[in-house]
């Protein structure tokens, strides 16, 4: 009499354990490189946005989701904590598929800025998606899921501008919009479907509204003095008034983080190597990023720059 043989249920554990993780890798990789893709693809438009809507401060598409992601990360960093990671990652992205449907839908240049600007809130989503790697992955997990998170800002960078050439090429700067919400709509299916929500949580903490306040507004202020230095000129009374008045901020809020019982996050934690070299080197990579876009754009539309006339007033060639 035959027999069948049967795996064993442990094996078959492991390989619906192994599916599992694979998709939650998956889901995170895509919504830590969305604000990547957005950098990225926005840099290399922008040209061709400003054409459109004949503007001249088309810095402010990319400044203004960098102006509301910078106020309200403090805010989402804490709700995760509070509320869960995975309902903040869904907040988040929701709220920048609203805002990147404003943005393609718009006729204007200030309706254009207003969609950029809600969509600015998912800025948050990269460094609360690295924090639920430590949370819902086995500890084997843990090392491959963040080094494949980080790796892939690398390829964003690379083919980033193939991308967005291409899409420019074939469907003008709204096709760059729309793959950018149909990009985000992704993200928040991926991780409603296949992340679990973090059983990490702060037990009995409060929202610190005044600690968020005064962090997001000193970073905030001194992204818009750095949109506007070139306009007011970076020796202006204007430019050092936003820069010395965030400087006084951001002093503020770590005197106020002391003394707090719910700190925001506890400063000491900026003079750990593992965290301060972690904030570095995503600074790093993520202002290179940014500055891909603009510097292919400046190569392939201004491959030629005009000498310096000698007898024209202020240096402007003819």
């Amino acid at each position: 009499m035959s027999q069948t043989r049967t795996s064993p249920p442990q094996a078959h554990e492991r390989a619906r354990s192994t599916a599992r993780n694979v998709l939650v890798v998956v889901a995170l990789v895509w919504i830590v490189q969305l604000v990547a893709r957005v950098a990225a693809l926005s840099g290399v438009a922008q040209a061709d946005i400003a054409i459109h809507f004949r503007i001249t401060d088309i810095a402010w598409f990319t400044l203004m989701t960098l102006l509301t992601g910078t106020f309200f990360l403090p805010f989402a960093v804490k709700a995760a904590a509070l509320f869960g990671k995975k309902r903040v990652l869904l907040v988040a992205t929701g709220l920048g598929f609203v805002g990147d449907l404003v943005a393609a839908f718009a006729t204007d240049y200030r309706t254009l800025l207003i969609g950029r600007g809600i969509a600015g809130v998912y800025a948050a989503t990269a460094p609360i998606a690295y924090a639920i790697t430590r949370d819902v992955f086995p500890r084997r997990w843990v090392g491959l899921a963040s080094g494949l998170l980080a790796g892939g800002v690398g390829l964003v960078a690379f083919g980033g501008p193939f991308l967005a050439g291409w899409l420019l090429d074939g469907y003008g700067f709204r096709g760059v919009l729309w793959f950018t919400a149909i990009s985000t709509a992704a993200s928040f299916v991926l991780v409603a479907a296949f992340v679990p929500e973090s059983p990490v949580r702060e037990a009995g903490g409060r929202m610190a509204w005044i600690g968020g306040l005064l962090l997001g507004g000193g970073i905030t202020a001194i992204v818009y003095a750095v949109g506007e230095g070139s306009q007011w000129g970076w020796g202006s009374a204007e430019f050092a008034a936003y820069i010395a008045g965030a400087l006084i901020t951001l002093a503020a809020f770590v005197l106020v983080e002391r003394r707090v019982a719910d700190p925001l996050f506890p400063p000491s934690m900026t003079r750990r190597r593992p965290v301060w070299t972690v904030l570095l080197a995503t600074s790093v990579a993520a202002g290179s990023l940014s500055a891909v876009g603009v510097v292919m754009q400046m190569l392939v539309l201004m491959p030629k720059i005009p000498p310096t006339a000698p007898n024209t007033p202020g240096g402007a060639g003819c």
